[in-house]
């Protein structure tokens, strides 16, 4: 397609393909096909700009969806039941957080929400004089890890943890996912949702509810709570469905530890025995990415990159890389409004450039907005050829703080 005479690349892009749904985001060798298509037209010397086209088709609109759940749910924080539309438009009410999500993709997270689950044993039940159609059991079970350090990780767009947390889960219940009636994903983010449906064998587009609250941008993010508001509304869905299962998942951090619990009135045909999560631990400690440098330099390309957004627009980027030798780095870029809107306008992932650290040491509790440093900037917009310079700071200081949720370094997968 011309336009303006410049020869423009639209791709089109659909989830509600009936021969191969979610064909999109099909993995091949490690990547979606949508991201193989792009970067493979994007190597164009002819090309201007790559357009992608998606539908409107209601199973394209993954947190569209979520939002209806929470629409009808009457203790949900937000229940305008969001468009899609209204959900990526980006606008005052709904800015970017972290790029590329707005407001109303993250956690809800600053609401007035509290709820309660209570434990007890069958012979304490019983005691009790607790009604039997009020009894839910724990059929199965899982909890794991992935690397702590995000420069440890394999990629930025899978969780080895979660599928290892939900086969342990599945195996201890006894069932398959299929065999799943109700389902509650968590949702900080739609990265979550997509990440999990991957590892977890799930239909993104499937016919069920992803979400039994509304999920934690719709119905309400409380904190470290919203796992026992999903656990509870599970709990009623199970209640009111003799013999249903119910699965619900937990991640915290930057999905880094992973929960899964699969739950039934139908009383479980055996003994409550989770495996040890230390006998399926090892293997993913085991499984690491690309070696990590801390002091960067030289010729490199963009990995996976966040711009974080305030209330005056872009603040500023953290990014992961990559060297000509594959190792990894993290770095921030220079402090460029420009390229910060440009890294918003356009596509950055594996745009090559160069590195250079700036000797700087930094405390990871500290505001990383300000770094400077030297470098060519290419702010006029990214195309054939081009590059771009970021900036590589020294994060020794960080690797050695105890694991991530004990630190305050921010960045957005």
């Amino acid at each position: 397609m011309k336009r303006n005479g410049k020869i423009v690349c639209i791709v089109q892009a659909r989830m509600s393909s009936s021969r191969l749904p979610g064909k999109s985001f099909k993995d091949i060798c490690g990547k979606p096909v949508l991201q193989r298509v792009i970067e493979r037209v994007s190597r164009s010397m002819l090309l201007s700009d790559v357009w992608l086209a998606c539908s409107e088709h209601y199973t394209d609109n993954i947190l569209e969806k979520f939002a209806e759940v929470a629409k009808n749910n009457p203790l949900a924080d937000r229940r305008q039941g969001y468009s899609a539309k209204d959900i990526s438009d980006v606008n005052e009410q709904n800015p970017y957080i972290g790029f590329p999500y707005t407001k109303l993709m993250n956690a809800n997270a600053f609401i007035d929400q509290s709820s309660a689950i209570i434990m007890t044993t069958v012979k304490h039940a019983k005691e009790l004089g607790i009604n039997r159609n009020k009894w839910v059991y724990l059929h199965g079970c899982a909890d794991t890890y992935d690397h702590w350090y995000l420069s440890d990780r394999i990629n930025y767009y899978s969780s080895p943890a979660m599928k290892i947390a939900c086969n342990e889960a599945l195996k201890m219940a006894n069932c398959a996912i299929n065999d799943i009636d109700f389902l509650d994903i968590y949702s900080c983010f739609p990265s979550a949702i997509k990440i999990a449906c991957d590892e977890m064998n799930i239909d993104i587009n499937t016919n069920k509810d992803l979400t039994v609250t509304g999920g934690l941008p719709y119905f309400g993010g409380p904190g470290n709570n919203y796992v026992t508001h999903s656990i509870s509304e599970i709990m009623h869905k199970v209640r009111n469905n003799i013999g249903a299962k119910g699965l619900v998942t937990a991640n915290g951090n930057y999905i880094t530890k992973q929960s899964v619990g699969i739950y039934s009135s139908e009383q479980p045909s055996k003994m409550f025995a989770p495996t040890n999560p230390s006998l399926y631990q090892a293997k993913i400690n085991k499984d690491k990415g690309p070696s990590f440098i801390e002091e960067a330099n030289g010729n490199a390309y963009i990995e996976t990159y966040t711009v974080i957004n305030d209330r005056e627009g872009p603040s500023f980027s953290i990014l992961f890389g990559r060297l000509n030798d594959g190792s990894r780095f993290i770095a921030n870029t220079p402090n460029d409004k420009d390229l910060l809107l440009d890294m918003m306008a356009k596509d950055y992932l594996n745009i090559r450039g160069k590195v250079q650290n700036n000797n700087e040491i930094v405390d990871p509790l500290d505001d990383v907005s300000g770094f400077t440093g030297t470098g060519w900037v290419q702010t006029s917009g990214i195309g054939p050829g081009d590059t771009v310079s970021f900036i590589t700071v020294s994060y020794t200081h960080l690797r050695a703080h105890e694991p991530p949720e004990q630190i305050g370094f921010r960045v957005m997968l």
